[in-house]
């Protein structure tokens, strides 16, 4: 790291606030709920795609398979993404 880059962060260390996740100015505090809202709608729409697949399966006890586990992936992570957030909180 040079002498100016480490000068810089120093002073960014020092701003009131900086490693407060709470602070109005830290952009962190929000970053943990953007990941977990972002991560959900990637895990619904890819869900939402295999499930619309069923259609075109032939065997219709493996698409309802498919279906069940896809839904019990989502209701797994949204726990988790729920529990990261209230610790976060």
């Amino acid at each position: 790291m040079k002498e100016e880059q480490a000068k810089r962060f120093i002073r960014l260390k020092r701003q009131s606030g900086y490693w407060d996740p709470h602070h109005s100015q830290n952009q962190w505090g929000y970053t943990i709920q953007e990941q977990g809202n972002d991560y959900w709608t990637a895990l619904r729409t890819d869900a939402q795609y295999y499930m619309d697949m069923s259609n075109m399966m032939f065997d219709r006890s493996v698409a309802t398979e498919n279906n069940r586990l896809y839904m019990e992936m989502l209701h797994q992570a949204r726990a988790h993404l729920d529990s990261q957030m209230d610790q976060h909180r």
